[in-house]
């Protein structure tokens, strides 16, 4: 006898090891059908809970509007869990039947070899009948209270049925037939208000997400400058916030002339944000700017030059008509040869001057033209 206790404890005692360290999700997909799905949703986030009395409710009204065989996966474990915290053989039972249903009506099942497993360790822990045993007590799945099953997605979420406050989520509140307001608030989120009808008698799921509050930014930037959003759109440096989804968004900055200016930018739910970024001017927009001083200063030596080839010319010209009335001298001689020798020189040199100015005045031109901005790596 005692040979035997030992193995039933063991057996116990892997079994229960196996639900904690294996705990798979209560089933693969959610039912189509909506109501199914309400009650599917609300008993997942009980099973995750620990709340299995729930989950149990909730599976089985799923399984009610829809039944599909993974929902008798999901019961299964269910049962299975609130047996290991309660010891009630009647959950037993209920575990192994439901998973010998689940691979009875499923035999391509995605969760066939987790609900084998489940029951060859749930099938050794059973044990013959005891009539000395008393009546269990009534489940909440075995009677017939008018509940409201809240669940939602949202986090710290706080529910109001009509005007009582919800102690948690996934809320169950036993509630009088008719209609009841119920209102979700959030850090974040739009508050949301729906209205349900319940009939006595009977459960209702609801699945309340609340929607995140749009963040709003209002991009600061000179005119002519173009605004990219997360690269997929453009829009205009204006006064008026340009509403976002809340999380990360890149903004960039594009203007001709200046290099791109980037920002990653985290918006907060419903946050309002200014953002002003400064815009440097382009390496090739500077050496454009150093092309024309250049060009510009060397024009003004090619004129200076040129001034002075047309003084000398002048000079030679005064000395040639001098010699329409007499002889020149030695010395007006050279001196006119002189005038044009630097007057040739003064205009070689001019046009140069001038050359290398229109080339430097072109060039920086091209690099002007030709200034667009790229963007930035990510």
């Amino acid at each position: 006898m005692r040979w035997r206790v030992s193995v039933g404890a063991l057996c116990t005692l892997l079994a229960w090891a196996q639900a904690s360290t294996a705990a798979p999700p209560p089933a693969a997909t959610e039912p189509d059908n909506p109501e199914a799905q309400s009650f599917f949703r609300f008993g997942a986030q009980a099973y995750d809970a620990g709340d299995y009395d729930h989950a149990i409710l909730a599976f089985r009204e799923a399984y009610t509007h829809a039944p599909r065989s993974g929902l008798l996966f999901s019961l299964g474990l269910a049962y299975r869990n609130r047996y290991f915290a309660s010891g009630k053989p009647e959950d037993l039972e209920q575990a192994i039947t439901s998973l010998r249903s689940y691979l009875a009506n499923a035999p391509q099942g995605t969760r066939r070899k987790e609900a084998l497993d489940a029951l060859s360790a749930l099938v050794p822990l059973t044990g013959p009948p005891k009539g000395t045993e008393s009546a269990a007590p009534a489940r909440p799945e075995d009677r017939a209270p008018t509940l409201l099953m809240v669940s939602s997605l949202t986090p710290s979420i706080a529910l109001d049925v009509d005007t009582a406050r919800a102690p948690r989520v996934p809320a169950v509140i036993d509630v009088t037939p008719g209609r009841h307001v119920v209102r979700g608030h959030a850090p974040g989120y739009r508050d949301e208000q729906r209205t349900v009808d319940i009939v006595g008698g009977t459960s209702l799921a609801l699945n309340l997400d609340l929607e995140l509050l749009p963040s709003f930014l209002r991009v600061v930037a000179p005119p002519g400058t173009s605004v990219l959003i997360d690269r997929r759109y453009e829009v205009a440096a204006a006064t008026t916030p340009l509403a976002l989804a809340p999380g990360q968004h890149e903004v960039v900055l594009l203007r001709r002339g200046y290099d791109a200016a980037r920002r990653v930018v985290t918006l907060l739910p419903g946050e309002r944000r200014t953002l002003t970024l400064d815009l440097h001017t382009s390496t090739q927009r500077s050496l454009a700017y150093g092309s024309f001083a250049v060009g510009a200063a060397t024009l003004t030596a090619a004129a200076v030059l040129a001034g002075l080839a047309w003084s000398k010319d002048s000079t030679a010209s005064s000395i040639r008509d001098r010699a329409a009335t007499r002889n020149l001298t030695q010395g007006e001689l050279r001196s006119y040869d002189d005038a044009l020798d630097a007057r040739n020189r003064l205009r070689v040199a001019s046009l140069v001057t001038a050359s290398v100015g229109f080339a430097f005045g072109a060039t920086g031109l091209g690099l002007f033209l030709l200034d667009s901005p790229e963007l930035p790596g990510r």
